[in-house]
């Protein structure tokens, strides 16, 4: 299990799919948006990190003298997705749907799934 490649590849998922929800929303544009976009990448990379690493990689470290990838992918898969699901919407729903909560919660929900595929593909300790 390679955790700083899933973590790369989560940081620019996420940071693509933040940007362009903040971008369709600010069409007027904003001078300082490249120095925006670079500090994003930092809050960006610790939250992909840590979120990873606490809540998805157990499982596979646990688990993965009795399943493979595509069996824990499988047996747990449905329940992380449910659960991650639901907080994401609360947190835009406690945040009266701001942009940026809808953004950050959007983009933290799609890398923690995608991140599941990265690493049921890529189950190796």
């Amino acid at each position: 299990m390679n955790i700083p490649t899933i973590t790369i590849k989560s940081v620019t998922l996420a940071t693509c799919v933040f940007w362009l929800i903040i971008l369709t929303e600010n069409q007027g544009g904003n001078s300082d948006f490249f120095v925006l976009f670079l500090l994003s990448l930092i809050p960006i990379s610790i939250c992909c990190f840590f979120t990873i690493l606490f809540t998805i990689v157990p499982f596979f470290w646990f688990e993965n003298k009795e399943l493979d990838g595509k069996q824990i992918f499988k047996r747990y898969f449905p329940y992380y997705s449910i659960i991650c699901f639901a907080l994401s919407f609360y947190f835009s729903f406690a945040a009266k749907f701001n942009i940026y909560s809808i953004a950050f919660s959007s983009s933290a929900f799609i890398t923690t799934q995608q991140a599941w595929v990265w690493l049921s593909k890529n189950t190796r300790v």
